[in-house]
């Protein structure tokens, strides 16, 4: 197998978009291949697409369970690599979901007026809103305010609180409401 450089395909880029000049096709080449090396080197999995061809680069797996656990791992690097090039400005809310049986036992303190200081054991707190609402088995999603920069996630043994906003609710369907 010869190797090759992106300069030996310059010229058959070129007479294919014959509108291009010879200096664009290599910036665009470049920035293609180096895109994709970034992608591979921090573990993001690539798929290219055109009528001809399909080439993927990353793990294929026979068990759906597998490629399930896989697929959540690979949303998340996609959703901290989409939230670093964004850069965004931190504001202090960190998101945290309860399954259904732990809003139960919580839901006598958070429907009175005056919310009492919670304790919550066990609380994974997220910086993305979308990796929060990642995990299934959480139904109801509330933010929490915290001056404090932890991190993308931080596990928070015991959670004491009153400064929390109740946001979002799963329905049955496994949809996402509004609350």
């Amino acid at each position: 197998m010869e190797i090759r450089n992106p300069s030996d395909y310059y010229e058959q880029v070129h007479e294919r978009f014959p509108d291009l000049t010879l200096i664009e096709i290599k910036k665009i080449v470049d920035f293609g291949l180096k895109s994709f090396c970034k992608h591979n080197r921090i573990g993001g999995d690539v798929l290219l697409k055109s009528k001809d061809i399909t080439v993927y680069s990353g793990k294929v797996f026979s068990s759906n369970l597998v490629f399930y656990h896989y697929w959540r791992l690979k949303h998340k690097v996609k959703l901290r690599l989409k939230h670093r090039i964004a850069k965004p400005k931190f504001n202090g809310e960190y998101y945290f979901g309860l399954t259904q049986r732990e809003f139960d036992e919580y839901c006598g303190d958070l429907s009175k007026k005056r919310k009492p200081q919670i304790i919550i054991k066990n609380a994974f707190l997220y910086k993305i809103l979308e990796e929060c609402l990642l995990d299934r088995q959480k139904k109801h999603f509330f933010v929490w305010y915290f001056s404090q920069d932890l991190g993308y996630t931080y596990l928070r043994r015991e959670l004491k609180t009153k400064n929390f906003k109740y946001i979002y609710k799963r329905n049955d369907k496994n949809e996402i409401e509004t609350i």
